[in-house]
């Protein structure tokens, strides 16, 4: 595969990574757990095939090496998006943990 041809095969890659991405984003965002899962699955399973199947010359080394760069620093953006929802739903049920005591305190 010439240098051109390889670097459109990577835009459609990317393409087609992104897409999936914004699928994650909208499953943390809308705190749909099990979907999260099989995207993430996913994802994993297209990271393998990406690897196995994508032929890096010489001449798409930096650009496979920049993708993946920013396919990093957006895992570390999803865990610090998730470990929020978390903290946030930790706190929720203290709060609901907290109401309830009160209801039964003021029942008895």
């Amino acid at each position: 595969m010439g240098e051109q041809s390889q670097a459109q095969h990577l835009d459609v890659w990317q393409s087609e990574f992104e897409d999936m991405m914004l699928k994650i984003r909208q499953a943390i965002a809308e705190s749909d757990w099990d979907a999260l899962n099989v995207m993430l699955q996913q994802r994993q399973k297209w990271l393998e095939i990406f690897c196995q199947q994508f032929n890096t010359e010489e001449s798409n080394v930096q650009d496979v090496s920049e993708w993946l760069k920013q396919l990093k620093q957006d895992d570390r953006e999803l865990m610090a998006q998730i470990q929020r929802q978390q903290q946030a739903i930790r706190q929720a049920l203290a709060d609901l943990d907290k109401g309830r005591k009160a209801i039964n305190a003021y029942q008895t």
